[in-house]
């Protein structure tokens, strides 16, 4: 019988004290090396809600109205493969406006973001 080993993930509290007084944190590194891992482990239990851009109806949506999906999405969001979105971070003012709204909560009162 196949079971699953979870190694431990060594970065988890570095990540939990990022989050407290940091508004995004950009986990970054080789594929397969439990990016997505250590985001969910941290972030669900902490209420952050997961969006993949794996999903082509979710990379639609961004990709064709960036401003509406960042101003939908929660307050608490972690965002994988986010590399797929590259219009997301675009050169429209109001995208970019929007994405300061949602990552820097002291100003504007907005949530924290998790990028896998």
């Amino acid at each position: 019988m196949n079971t699953l080993t979870l190694y431990p993930r060594f970065s988890a509290d570095r990540l939990k004290e990022a989050l407290v007084d940091t508004p995004v944190v950009l986990i970054h590194g080789p594929r397969q090396t439990g990016k997505t891992t250590l985001a969910k482990l941290v972030g669900e239990p902490l209420g952050y809600s997961y969006f993949s851009f794996d999903d082509p109806v979710l990379s639609n949506a961004a990709e064709s109205d960036p401003v509406g999906f960042i101003d939908g999405l929660p307050d608490k969001s972690i965002l994988d493969e986010i590399q797929k979105v590259p219009g997301l971070f675009g050169r429209d003012f109001r995208t970019s406006e929007s994405v300061l709204r949602l990552i820097h909560k002291p100003i504007y009162q907005r949530g924290r973001t998790l990028t896998a």
